[in-house]
């Protein structure tokens, strides 16, 4: 049964975050095997690495909420939360055939702003104070990590141009 935002807990709080991430870990992953990569760095070898951060970062949720509550046995699920699924994860249309890295960061910061917008959100309507707190911290983590993608953007020309030839017709595995 969907529970009202404004009446979550920090369990809850917890849970969602802990499901929005994996979400996102999700993606980036399918991301990374439907661009493919074939050097360090390239969008897919990008993609990896941010499904990695993901990971680690649902990996750090569910430690501290076992830590909080105990084992971990969610009564809030994503799927009732259907509009907010893609709170972090990047659209599946945002994934494109010969994506530079430039591109792939962009999508990546453009999924920070979009999880820093969700949280702050849930910040402000949320009752518990103890969850509202949460979700700041939440919120100023995926402002550190917009920050992070910032500087590699900074590194990387915006006119990167994966090899490519107008005339290629076949698009990578998985696209």
């Amino acid at each position: 049964m969907k529970k009202k935002i404004e009446d979550f807990t920090v369990k809850d709080a917890f849970e969602l975050a802990i499901q929005i991430e994996s979400q996102a870990n999700e993606r980036y992953l399918d991301f990374s095997r439907q661009i493919g990569s074939l050097a360090k760095g390239d969008a897919g070898d990008f993609f990896a690495t941010m499904a990695v951060n993901e990971a680690k970062h649902a990996e750090d949720l569910i430690a501290k909420y076992i830590e909080l509550f105990g084992a971990y046995l969610p009564s809030i699920h994503i799927e009732d939360y259907y509009e907010y699924i893609e709170s972090e994860a990047p659209s599946f249309d945002r994934a494109e055939s010969y994506m530079s890295t430039y591109a792939a960061l962009i999508v990546a910061r453009d999924s920070e702003i979009k999880a820093y917008t969700f949280y702050k959100m849930f910040s402000e309507i949320c009752q518990d104070q103890v969850a509202k707190k949460f979700f700041i911290d939440l919120m100023n983590e995926e402002e550190e990590h917009r920050q992070m993608v910032e500087a590699e953007l900074a590194k990387v020309s915006d006119d990167e141009n994966p090899m490519r030839n107008n005339d290629d017709i076949d698009e990578p595995n998985g696209l």
